[in-house]
């Protein structure tokens, strides 16, 4: 058993791969390279590298360029299109 501080950084690194994982898969739909998406939503390649590895921690604006190249919502990267 984890004390409460732990369990909510467990959740929030699942969270993250989670998240990561949905980017990745809808990108991957779409038959986009990370370069080009990362081109497409204006944003630097490594930041979204670093969002489909769930690192760091991309900010809502991040997750909404990403999320509107692909043409989903932000709570459906999240969830990603086989969990939708």
């Amino acid at each position: 058993m984890c004390s409460s501080r732990d369990c909510v950084w467990v959740n929030f690194d699942r969270t993250r791969k989670e998240l990561g994982a949905g980017i990745r898969e809808w990108r991957t739909r779409q038959h986009l390279t990370q370069e080009e998406l990362a081109h497409a939503a204006d944003l630097h390649v490594n930041a979204l590298r670093s969002a489909e590895k769930g690192r760091g921690n991309p900010t809502l604006e991040t997750l909404w360029k990403i999320a509107t190249k692909l043409k989903v919502t932000v709570a459906q990267l999240h969830l990603g299109p086989a969990r939708e």
